[in-house]
Order: C-alpha cells, then sequence, then structure tokens
C-alpha cells in the first residue's frame, strides 16, 4: 500500500513538474513560431538577430538560426515548396536551381 502511494506521488510530481523550461521561453518559442506561420518575418529577425537576445537562450544549441533562417527565407519570397520543386524538376546545375527557384518566388 505505501509503495503505491509512493509511486503514484513521484508519478504526479513528474507529471507535474513538466519540461522545466520557463514560461517566457516557451512564450519566445511560441511567438517565433506564429510569427513564421502568418508571414511576420521582420518580427521574428529582429527577436533573433540581436546578439544579446533573451530569446536566443529559448533554443537548444543554436537552433535558433534555423528559425532566423527561416524568416530570411520568408522575407526574400522563397518557400520550402518551391525549392522542392525546382529539386524535383531535374535541374542538374547550380544557375538553372537558382533561376527556378527565382521564377518560382516571385
Amino acid at each position: 500500500m505505501k509503495k503505491s502511494i509512493f509511486f503514484s506521488a513521484v508519478t504526479a510530481l513528474f507529471l507535474l513538474s513538466g519540461c522545466g523550461g520557463s514560461s517566457d521561453e516557451a512564450d519566445c518559442r511560441f511567438s517565433t513560431q506564429t510569427d513564421l506561420d502568418t508571414g511576420n518575418f521582420e518580427a521574428v529577425i529582429g527577436r533573433l538577430s540581436t546578439p544579446n537576445s533573451s530569446c536566443r537562450s529559448a533554443y537548444a544549441n543554436n537552433e535558433w538560426q534555423v528559425d532566423l533562417a527561416a524568416a530570411y527565407m520568408g522575407r526574400a519570397g522563397v518557400t520550402v515548396s518551391s525549392i522542392l520543386e525546382t529539386i524535383g524538376s531535374g535541374n542538374a546545375d547550380f544557375a538553372s536551381f537558382v533561376a527556378g527557384v527565382d521564377a518560382k518566388s516571385s
């Protein structure tokens, strides 16, 4: 009986402790993802391009660079789907690839 109560208490403690991240970090990553999804690329660039940005600490290992790159790509009008379509079209050289992506993004 005591073992089951102890096990239940420990399990509840782990469930209630969550991931251990702060609310500010979660808010930053959520805001960044929302801005990327809605096309607010300037907000993401402003939030992540500042060298001492507190938002960068919300990411593990420099993963913020992926979101920053996505924002720059979005601002340039390049989408992942346009890149994949160009790759799938069989353009063998780099110049054809760049021209294909440019044509699809404009």
